[in-house]
């Protein structure tokens, strides 16, 4: 018998061993995790993926195309009540900034723990359902 999931996290980096660390924490935590390595990637799946994603974790910068901010938007029409935790390596970048000023999402600045991984993940995901409670 299986046990039950706390949810689907959408991942997204274009680092392989940021996405298999953060896939291995998030799986530890409960949760069932489908993992993009760019922005096209990601759409697709988030767009085609049959069930719930209970939250989108994305590197902001992800090279050539989409920046993460522009695949959550995207990801929202669909799914507008997904939370979203951004990730980047870049926190200092006043592009990063500006990203992250734009965005109804929670921020974590790489490098980061797992205890802290973990904290991100539960605040995005109370922040959203808080926010959709206000508004009912």
């Amino acid at each position: 018998m299986e046990s039950a999931t706390r949810g689907t996290v959408l991942l997204v980096d274009d680092n392989p061993t940021i996405v298999e660390m953060v896939k291995l924490v998030l799986e530890m935590e409960g949760f069932e995790v489908i993992s993009a390595s760019d922005a096209c990637s990601a759409l697709d799946l988030g767009l085609s993926y049959p069930q719930s994603i209970c939250l989108l974790l994305t590197d902001i910068m992800l090279g050539p195309g989409l920046n993460g901010r522009e695949v959550a938007e995207q990801l929202r029409r669909v799914r507008p009540h997904m939370p979203v935790l951004y990730i980047s390596g870049y926190s200092d970048d006043a592009n990063v900034e500006a990203e992250i000023s734009r965005a109804d999402a929670v921020f974590l600045p790489k490098p980061f723990s797992v205890r802290t991984l973990a904290e991100k993940v539960n605040q995005a995901l109370n922040s959203r359902k808080q926010s959709i409670n206000s508004r009912a």
